[in-house]
């Protein structure tokens, strides 16, 4: 809440009711001889309109010196909207009514606006200055109750109202028996939010005299104060500090004398719309040759042109010849300075001058004071001259509508010259107070000089001199609430963040987590639920995270603080916050504390009954409470913020009490190990003070609750928040940018523009983005949800359904984005994870650049740093595909509308860093050599070279070697050896192994005990993979899967990070739900026979860079995308990640790898994806069932690393809703043998960029389609390559069955003899055999103590 500190003009018995006038920004000096600044009135802006052909208003003489020339070749006319103080009265009135037996005060102003009376009563029998609402019968019709003690009347326009006239009015009527004391009331102008109040207090009216006057009242009895107005008021507070009272005579007492009829009028400033303009107009004259520029204006006052001109359409200032017009200066060697002259009527000022011909154009701003600059659009003003007279007019016109629209610069001018000592100073904030604090010590000091009373005590005189200095400070921060101290055009930050770190933006590359929410406390151990999940916090890529407040507190939710020190809470004890924030700072992520410093709860009641008496070790009185508070009867000074009612508001300009307050901080951070600070409720104490606590405690990050209302006009949100943003940046400015603000103002316009569907409310006038964000971005930290606007108080819920596009516009954005606890923690997750994960691997940061290019009713768009495009809404949008190649990264999940309609974001292929997304045959991103690693370090680097080497030496140079030797074994099985005979005959009944890796082990009733017997079984490309065989086992036990960086010992994720081979086994079935990729190191088998285990509804196995692995018994299936983040995925190493594809089995630049008898589905990319030069593979006995995009091999088809990739695909069941890709390929050689595929929706094997796909013994069954235009009965697809150039690839089928009118398209010479070996003559079994050799796939069920 704003207030506005304003003072009594004069006191009489009459009314008066003087017109409203204009008041000019260079007021008049004060007797305190300090440089007044003008008040704020928000940005301001000017639009213009052609006046060709309407004669401008001009001086005479100028008339007709200019009416002898030859005609004008430019005239135009800029309209200037701007907003000027306009100074009015509030006006009091209390006089007997017309009945006679009532009384009336009635309350007027007579500024235009929506006024309202925001008022409450105190009894005689009240102490101190609390509210009560009035009786039933003295409130005017269309008042409003405001909670329980207060009353809101809105003044009425008077219908008879003159230009003298009070504009508006509202009449308390009240009974002169009635027991109230007093009327106390404020004035609010709902047009800004604006609070007007009586020397930075509430306005008091007595309806009984009290012997001790108080200083805010007004209507007081004529002859009490030595000196009217100001000095007034200081000669009241030297009698009370000098005066006294009889003897048991309490000070507060009341005398029962009704106080007379009085009139008072106090003067106010207030901001309106003014509309000014002026009028340039250029001829040539043909004596001189000369262009002669006439410009006029009604601007009042003094204004100085600053000007200049230029030779070229670059506009760059330039000083021309002289003659120059009288007034003129030089300003630093760049421009010019002209006072220009005033009018002969006194409306307006106007200037001459003469140009060379040669000249280009003609530039200009203008200054109206040290504060005041019009400018265009954020340009200069731009008049074309001779050189532009060649134009046709509508090109001149198109021309000047680019700078027609003015506004107001708030800042304080960089340039100002100084060829005079003293000359136009920029004076600093703190010069600017102390300047003000000196004058009115002199005051004080000249008047006691003067007066040289005996009874003023050297204590009294310190203490008025105390009192004036924080009267004083408090003036200046009324002062600066009101004055645009913010510089837009400063505040717009493109540099990449500082090496420093400051408190008010960290890093720069912050991501902050609300850790709670509003139900957080009720279990009484929140320390200890948040400490399970601080690795889920870092997993997703947060920094910093958000606890609740620490302290012993009234509300169970810590907002009520008492004991400060007392840090056992509902939320845990000390200890269990000090091991939550050691475990945090474990996995690198930041804590900030709440620190509630606004208010706190008192420990006892005063003499009165009142509590505000503290204990505890800071065991403060009730001088640390504000005394224009009113239900705590405070003895400190008023407040310097807003006062919230529910606790004693601290009052901070005391010395004790800012010191008691550092001293706190520094504790919590050296005894908790907070980082920084979340701080609460920061409209109730001025920013300067959090400077200061800021500078004492030294925080790594900051991050202050400025929350007020946003603007509307009936119900209907305004489109310009400036007003309301600028509040937020002067509270940090005051804070000398120590804090952020949480942006409010962004959170309040994107409830509108994706709750109303009008997304143009994402850009201001200028194209930026219209909340703190757009102004000073480093210290915006955006949101759209807390605990009080969310969870289970929804005080402000973000519109349902939306969050989403919420998240993907603060996330994609600049500023400090913070996300909510309960979003985290939901379906929103893996999302909200995603876009965290594209944030940090782009680095944008908070000050990062953005270049809004659409914002219209259905759809927002926009680019960041050049390297993310995002879009939201359901209109259409695709970022230009130029050089910078765009790619989509993300897209709605949560909505399905046809590409680009649906919410997405883009990548640009130029600067994407670490991961650059291709695009496969099928239009599918697939990652590049770093995917999914976005902190490639050495680690990574040499671990990538072992792979590398080890696929050389996997890569067999006679592929087809392999293949005959596979299909031998093959023939053994169904011919029957001597050894497979003998083999049936020891293991009679149910056991039925029906190809050669099953026979090699299935039967076996010692299975279990020689477990790794499996890894002599495999055959194929993979057939040399011998996994975790020569280590030890390990028994997972523990199905969680919470920490990604610490794993618990127990869990898979502890097993496949350990250095050495191990064979994991399972202790029990169970459900393992992995919530990032788990990362596999090499040598490992995981071996699921004989329970029940499930790899489910998280992330998948990621097989990256190593070699020997086995996953054998799993039942893999609902795997959904990983968020990313710190990932261990070594015993001594762990790194960033970013989000993981949800790809069942990821198997990146690996070899031996032996993928057998798995069941899989559903999972959200592919079952079993083998890219980035992966060899040596064997991927047999599976049965695949419900997914679309099976099994690719080669991620792109520009990627000729894949070459060496062989892998055989054997034994597997291709089964029920599955559609395409079994495989699809691109390079290598491919052995796909002895496979049943019975559904497929699309084809069956596919391809691109010359594979060499031997197909042998499958049996394919073509779908039933009815639609004739959909014919899915080929095996093969091939992609991205005429029939010329496909011919050339070798695809054979060789013993096929072909069944329900399937049919293999081949290709390649037929003729030409492969490099078969020695047993190139031995066949493949015909397809017929492939149920057969195929009944057993997918995971087993096997018993200890019998065959599998």
């Amino acid at each position: 809440m704003s207030a506005v500190c304003i003072k009594p003009l004069f006191r009489h018995c009459r009314r008066e009711n003087p017109r409203f006038r204009l008041k000019s920004l260079a007021t008049k000096p004060s007797s305190l001889n300090y440089s007044p600044k003008p008040l704020r009135n928000g940005g301001s802006f000017c639009n213009f309109k052609s006046l060709h052909g309407v004669r401008p208003l001009r001086a005479a003489s100028i008339d007709t010196a200019l009416s002898e020339t030859t005609d004008v070749f430019f005239k135009e006319t800029f309209i200037l909207k701007r907003t000027e103080a306009v100074e009015g009265k509030i006006s009091i009135r209390l006089d007997p009514g017309k009945n006679g037996k009532n009384w009336q005060l009635t309350v007027g102003c007579n500024i235009p606006g929506s006024w309202v009376l925001h008022w409450g009563v105190s009894y005689i029998d009240d102490v101190g200055s609390e509210w009560d609402q009035p009786p039933l019968e003295m409130r005017p019709p269309g008042s409003v109750s405001i909670k329980d003690y207060a009353i809101e009347t809105p003044l009425k326009k008077l219908s008879s109202a003159s230009e003298r006239d009070t504009l508006h009015e509202v009449t308390i009527d009240f009974s002169p028996n009635s027991e109230i004391a007093a009327i106390r009331f404020v004035l609010k102008d709902e047009d800004d939010g604006t609070w007007y109040q009586h020397r930075g207090r509430d306005f008091e009216v007595l309806l009984m005299d009290y012997l001790c006057e108080d200083t805010n009242t007004v209507g007081a009895k004529e002859g009490i104060g030595i000196w009217p107005g100001p000095l007034g008021q200081l000669s009241n507070m030297l009698l009370k500090a000098e005066g006294s009272h009889p003897k048991g005579q309490d000070s507060s007492s009341v005398s029962r004398d009704l106080i007379t009829g009085f009139y008072e009028e106090h003067s106010i400033v207030k901001g309106v719309p003014v509309d000014n303009s002026v009028n340039v107009s250029v001829k040539k004259c043909p004596e001189t040759a000369r262009n002669l520029l006439y410009l006029e204006t009604d601007l009042i006052g003094d204004v100085v042109l600053h000007w200049g001109v230029c030779r070229d359409d670059n506009k760059t200032w330039e000083i021309p010849a002289a003659p120059h017009p009288p007034e003129t200066k030089l300003f630093k060697k760049k421009a010019l300075r002209t006072l220009l002259q005033s009018k002969e009527d006194g409306h307006g000022s106007w200037g001459l001058f003469t140009l060379d011909e040669e000249l280009e154009g003609f530039l200009f701003v203008l200054k109206l004071n040290e504060n005041t600059w019009l400018r265009c659009m954020g340009n200069d003003f731009y008049i074309p001259l001779s050189g532009s007279s060649n134009l046709p007019a509508q090109s001149r016109q198109g021309q000047s509508e680019g700078w027609g629209k003015s506004e107001r610069v708030v800042s304080v001018p960089t340039e100002i010259s100084g060829q005079t000592a003293g000359e136009n100073e920029i004076v600093s904030d703190t010069a600017y107070t102390d300047g003000i604090i000196s004058d009115i010590r002199n005051l004080v000091s000249d008047i006691s000089s003067e007066k040289r009373q005996k009874t003023k005590t050297k204590a009294a005189q310190e203490s008025i001199l105390q009192e004036i200095e924080k009267l004083a400070a408090e003036a200046y921060s009324i002062f600066r609430s009101s004055i645009p101290t913010f510089s837009e055009d400063a505040a717009l930050e493109t540099l990449k963040p500082p090496t420093k770190l400051t408190s008010g933006t960290g890093s720069g590359f912050e991501i902050l987590c609300q850790g709670f929410n509003w139900e957080s406390n009720k279990s009484g151990r929140w320390y200890l639920e948040l400490n399970e999940k601080v690795a889920e916090f870092s997993s997703l890529g947060f920094t910093v995270v958000w606890l609740p407040p620490p302290t012993e507190s009234v509300s169970p939710e810590g907002y009520m603080p008492r004991d400060l020190y007392n840090l056992n809470s509902r939320y845990g004890s000390s200890d269990e916050l000090k091991v939550l924030v050691k475990s945090f700072h474990e996995v690198g992520v930041k804590v900030l504390g709440d620190a509630v410093l606004n208010h706190r709860c008192a420990h006892y009641k005063n003499q009165n009954g009142i509590w505000n008496i503290f204990g505890g070790r800071l065991n403060w009185d009730d001088r640390a409470v504000v005394a224009d508070d009113p239900h705590f009867q405070g003895r400190g000074n008023k407040s310097s913020g807003d006062n919230f009612h529910a606790a004693p508001n601290i009052d901070h300009s005391q010395d004790f009490v800012r010191e008691d307050i550092k001293e706190w901080l520094c504790w919590l951070r050296k005894e908790i190990g907070y980082d920084g600070w979340r701080l609460d409720f920061v409209r109730g104490f001025w920013g300067g003070y959090v400077k200061d606590y800021m500078d004492a405690s030294e925080p790594y990050f900051a991050v202050g609750e400025y929350w007020d209302s946003l603007s509307y006009t009936y119900g209907e949100m305004d489109h310009n928040q400036d007003a309301h943003r600028q509040r937020i940046i002067d509270w940090i400015n005051a804070t000398n940018g120590a804090a952020g603000a949480f942006d409010v103002t962004t959170k309040g316009i994107l409830h509108s523009a994706l709750g109303r569907c009008e997304y143009w409310r994402l850009s201001d006038e200028k194209r930026k983005p219209p909340g703190v964000v757009g102004w000073w971005p480093s210290r915006a930290v955006t949101f759209i949800e807390n605990h009080d606007t969310g969870s289970t108080q929804g005080h402000w819920r973000f519109p349902g359904g939306k969050e989403m596009q919420g998240y993907a516009y603060i996330l994609t954005h600049p500023g400090t984005p913070a996300v909510f606890f309960d979003h985290v923690f939901s379906h929103y997750r893996s999302e909200i994870a995603s876009l965290i994960s594209l944030r940090n691997r782009n680095k944008i940061h908070c000050r990062s650049t953005i270049q809004i290019t659409k914002a219209e009713r259905d759809v927002y768009a926009a680019i960041i740093d050049e390297k993310v495009a995002m879009k939201i809404g359901p209109g259409y949008y695709e970022p230009p595909n130029g050089q910078q190649r765009w790619t989509l990264a993300l897209e709605a999940s949560y909505l399905k509308p046809p590409f680009p309609s649906a919410p997405g974001v883009w990548m640009s292929a130029l600067n994407q860093f670490p991961e650059t997304f291709l695009e496969d045959g099928n239009g599918a991103l697939a990652p590049t050599i770093r995917a999914n690693i976005a902190e490639y370090d050495d680690y990574w680097k040499e671990r990538e070279e072992e792979s590398k080497k080890a696929a050389l030496e996997a890569y067999h140079p006679t592929p087809q070697e392999v293949n005959d030797h596979f299909n031998l074994r093959v023939e053994d099985v169904l011919m029957g050896s001597n050894g497979t005979r003998r083999s049936l005959r020891v293991n009679k009944g149910p056991c039925k192994a029906t190809n050669p890796i099953d026979r090699c082990w299935r039967c076996r009733p010692n299975w279990a005990a020689q477990r790794k017997r499996l890894a002599d079984c495999v055959l194929g490309f993979g057939r040399n993979t011998v996994g975790g065989k020569y280590g030890k086992y390990y028994f997972v036990t523990d199905p969680s899967d919470n920490d990604m960086v610490n794993p618990k010992k127990g869990t898979l994720r502890h097993a496949v990070i350990q250095p050495r081979p191990l064979w994991i086994v399972f202790a029990r079935s169970m459900i393992i739900r992995l919530n990032q990729e788990l990362i596999m190191t090499s040598d490992k088998t995981i071996d699921g026979r004989g329970v029940n285990v499930h790899i489910a509804y998280g992330a998948g196995i990621t097989i990256q860079f190593v070699k020997n692995v086995i996953i054998h018994g799993l039942h893999i299936h609902d795997i959904v995308s990983g968020s990313g983040g710190l990932i261990r995925d070594s015993v001594n190493h762990f790194g960033y990640r970013s989000g993981s594809d949800g790809d069942g089995i990821s198997i990146y630049g690996s070899s031996h790898v032996w993928i057998d008898h798995n069941s899989m589905s559903n999972c959200k990319d592919g079952l079993i994806d083998a890219i980035q030069g992966s060899t040596a593979i064997t991927i047999s006995n599976n049965h695949f069932t419900k997914h679309n995009e099976v099994m690719l091999f080669g991620a792109s088809d520009s990627n000729s690393a894949d070459a060496i990739m062989q892998i055989t695909v054997a034994f597997n069941h291709f089964g029920r809703g599955l559609i395409q890709r079994m495989p699809r390929c691109r390079w290598g050689f491919f052995h796909v043998v002895n496979n049943d595929y019975t559904h497929w929706n699309m084809y069956a094997i596919g391809g691109s960029a010359h594979p060499t796909i031997i197909s042998q013994g499958n049996r394919y069954t073509a779908p039933h389609l009815v639609d004739p235009k959909h014919d899915a009965k080929q095996v093969t697809k091939r992609d991205y390559a005429m029939e010329s150039e496909w011919k050339k690839w070798t695809w054979r089928s060789e013993g096929d069955l072909m069944r329900n009118g399937a049919f293999f398209v081949p290709s390649g010479n037929p003729s030409k003899r492969m490099p078969y070996s020695r047993l190139d003559m031995i066949k493949a079994k015909p397809g017929t055999y492939a149920p057969r050799l195929t009944r057993f796939s997918g995971a087993l069920t096997c018993r200890r103590g019998g065959p599998c």
